[in-house]
C-alpha cells in the first residue's frame, strides 16, 4: 500500500509505503517533482511515476489496467502546476 501527503504550506511530500515485509517513509521537496506520468510496459501493465527534476523516477503504482491512473496523473499535475 502507498499513502502520499502533498504539503504545498510545507514545499514537501511524504511518502508512506506498507506491506507485509515492512514499511518505510520517503521525503521528497514538491518544487523537486517536474511531473507525474503514466507509462505501459508489455509485461506490468500501467505505472504511475513522479518525474524528478533530476530525472530520476519514484513509482507510485504498477497494475494491469490503466484504470484512472489518467485522472490522477492530470489532478496531480494540476495540484503541482505541471505539465502534463
Amino acid at each position: 500500500m502507498i499513502h502520499c501527503v502533498f504539503d504545498k504550506e510545507l514545499n514537501q511530500l511524504l511518502l508512506n509505503r506498507k506491506n507485509i515485509f515492512k514499511s518505510y517513509q520517503e521525503e521528497q521537496m514538491l518544487n523537486l517533482i517536474k511531473q507525474v506520468e503514466v507509462t505501459e510496459d508489455t509485461e506490468d501493465g500501467y505505472t504511475i511515476s513522479l518525474v524528478l527534476v533530476k530525472g530520476d523516477k519514484i513509482d507510485l503504482q504498477t497494475q494491469k489496467s490503466k484504470g484512472n491512473y489518467d485522472e490522477i496523473a492530470q489532478s496531480i499535475n494540476q495540484f503541482l502546476n505541471a505539465k502534463y
